[in-house]
């Protein structure tokens, strides 16, 4: 007699209650797989076809299997019933403990394909100086001394930024003989003076070190970098205003290639780019464009890898090298992929850091 009561007893609600376990157990493959398969990037209209998908396997899995094995199962005596049950259970862990005991069966696949795939399974991080220059956990403690280490013998540069600025390392780190190579770089953070009051990580991380540690030191350069997206644009126009009124010279490096799914999986069940192309972040460009013009604005050395890798509608380049993706995820480069593209940008990063013309 309520309007609980009353919502409760519509027809359409009482369906997906009947049928409400089968969805549930239907309803995230249909998601998934449609990413993961299909390659189907998220919109609206996919949203709504997910839905409507997941409702009719659902209701056809209510019918078919739900009450059809409730119908088959219920003349059986319990024995027989627990004994089958077992049965099952057992059968299903004799194929997992099989398929990964075999890893999978990669004999099905070319060995380059495989070694695409494995890319995957990388933790990255630990190449990107993770805990110590890289902050990545709530107790992670940056080591200042080490990190911000300047000899005072050559050049010096700080990077300055997220984990997209932390993939730079590897590819930095040798040519640490020549320059003083400093990194302070923090997850999920984009470099900038933050307006808020120290209240959040970003800020504590990077408000000291940008407007009390630089203009003390002063470094050859400060390179930022990040992973840049037109709603940034705001703070690090403030950040590249400050740090111009310090007349210190910064080096701003654009976005990198940018994917909705990582790259490794795009190149295997793609056989080569042509799934990475359509899977490409279209913003980056845009993102690119406006932060040459911004970085004009305020004196900064900009630097783009996109315009390095990139041949606009004809894609990325995707490969470090034979069998190595230059990125192991969506954006962030493998150690490989870092040292190649560090090689093809040095040029103009080293006459950025020296304050010579390119």
């Amino acid at each position: 007699g309520t309007m609980t009561g009353w919502a409760l007893s519509l027809s359409p609600v009482r369906f997906i209650g009947r049928i409400s376990y089968s969805l549930y157990l239907w309803h995230w493959p249909v998601i998934v797989f449609s990413g993961l398969w299909l390659f189907l990037p998220p919109s609206p209209t996919l949203i709504a076809g997910q839905i409507i998908l997941s409702i009719l396997i659902g209701w056809l899995s209510y019918r078919r299997i739900e009450l059809g094995g409730r119908n088959l199962l219920a003349g059986l005596p319990q024995r027989r019933l627990f004994l089958l049950a077992i049965a099952v259970i057992a059968a299903g862990v004799a194929v997992a403990t099989l398929t990964i005991g075999a890893r999978g069966f990669p004999g099905r696949f070319a060995a380059s394909d495989v070694a695409i795939a494995q890319i995957l399974d990388r933790d990255e991080e630990v190449a990107y100086r993770r805990g110590r220059c890289f902050v990545v956990q709530a107790d992670d403690r940056f080591d200042a001394a080490h990190c911000l280490h300047m000899s005072g013998k050559r050049p010096s540069v700080l990077l300055i930024g997220d984990s997209l600025a932390a993939h730079y390392w590897p590819g930095l780190a040798p040519h640490s003989d020549g320059y003083d190579i400093m990194q302070a770089t923090m997850i999920g953070c984009v470099p900038g003076i933050y307006p808020g009051g120290g209240k959040f990580p970003c800020e504590r991380f990077f408000q000291p070190l940008l407007t009390q540690w630089v203009p003390r030191h002063r470094p050859d350069a400060v390179m930022l970098a990040g992973n840049w997206v037109m709603a940034d644009m705001p703070g690090l126009q403030a950040t590249l205003q400050s740090l111009k009124a310090h007349h210190q010279r910064t080096i701003l490096l654009g976005p990198v290639p940018r994917y909705t799914l990582p790259l490794p999986r795009l190149l295997f069940f793609g056989k080569g780019d042509a799934l990475a192309r359509t899977n490409l972040d279209p913003q980056i460009f845009a993102v690119d464009d406006f932060m040459a013009r911004m970085a004009a604005n305020y004196g900064a050395s900009y630097i783009s890898p996109v315009k390095a890798l990139c041949n606009g509608a004809q894609g990325c380049r995707t490969m470090a090298n034979s069998t190595v993706p230059l990125q192991f995820d969506t954006a962030h480069m493998t150690s490989e992929g870092s040292r190649e593209v560090v090689g093809l940008l040095w040029p103009d990063i080293q006459a950025a850091i020296e304050g010579r013309p390119r």
